[in-house]
């Protein structure tokens, strides 16, 4: 329930730079996760993409990273790691008070890859939300058919070779080290025999690359909400695509002030340029 407020606050109040003023106090509770394994090894990605396919000029970038563990990887936006961090240290106490909340929700707005994804042997576990709602849905890794290139770069001192991907509607083209031994990589990418360091569609629409590794351990974990809702993956990606198209059908009543409505940004399709179209 109290991401829920937060979430709330969030979009009545940073929609319009504020912050959240007045003595403001929740009762705290747990964070549902569950530790999954200990990264050995951390890949921190920049992520430039083109969220509105009619203004290709207007590009969003956050910080990716992808945790490797023993039996597992886990890829998902930096900023979702620091909130729950800062979300389960707050949680310390009896009580999150409205400083509490400043302090949680300029990270919450942050969050651009606001996606979590286990890697497990052939299969994924993939948790996403569509407005306020919490997804998540299991599925068989894509096979992915690669095609070896004779193009090379260094990234982050690494040699990197050249492979080319028809994947989900997209021509990418990645840059892969075989001197870090392992077949992962950003979002769903594996498969090469070597680690990927860079990957970009040919329109250049979604855009990782290693900007930062290091081998500090941290925990690999999963969230455990008891209303996340079991879906298909045809079913969330169906369910975004209508969110974006009809966001007035899945937004509750808004309140920018006490008694004061605002919907207003609610009522035209939003942009969506996905990574997977197909």
């Amino acid at each position: 329930m109290l991401k829920k407020i937060i979430f709330f606050l969030l979009i009545s109040a940073f929609g319009y730079s504020q912050k959240i003023s007045g003595d403001i106090k929740f009762k705290s509770e747990k964070s549902e996760i569950e530790k999954l394994d200990i990264s050995s090894k951390n890949i921190y990605y920049k992520y430039t993409f083109t969220f509105d396919k009619e203004n290709k000029d207007k590009k969003r970038s956050t910080i990716t990273v992808l945790q490797v563990g023993k039996n597992i990887s886990k890829f998902t936006d930096v900023n979702l790691l620091k909130y729950d961090s800062l979300f389960d240290i707050k949680n310390q106490n009896e009580f999150i008070y409205t400083n509490d909340l400043n302090e949680l929700m300029p990270i919450r707005k942050a969050i651009k890859f606001n996606k979590l994804i286990i890697k497990n042997n052939d299969k994924y576990t993939f948790q996403g939300k569509v407005y306020n709602k919490s997804y998540e849905f299991i599925d068989k890794l894509p096979a992915l058919s690669w095609q070896l290139q004779s193009g090379n770069k260094v990234i982050l001192g690494y040699n990197c070779k050249e492979a080319t991907l028809n994947y989900a509607g997209r021509k990418w083209v990645a840059y892969y080290s075989e001197d870090i031994p392992l077949n992962d990589g950003p979002f769903l990418f594996n498969g090469l025999p070597g680690l990927i360091l860079e990957i970009f569609d040919d329109k250049k629409e979604h855009y990782f690359v290693a900007e930062a590794i290091d081998n500090i351990p941290n925990s690999i974990y999963i969230h455990k909400e008891r209303k996340i809702i079991k879906i298909s993956r045809k079913e969330f990606y169906k369910a975004e695509k209508n969110f974006h198209k009809n966001p007035e059908l899945y937004v509750e009543k808004v309140y920018s002030s006490p008694g004061v409505e605002d919907t207003s940004f609610i009522h035209k399709e939003l942009p969506y340029n996905p990574i997977e179209l197909k």
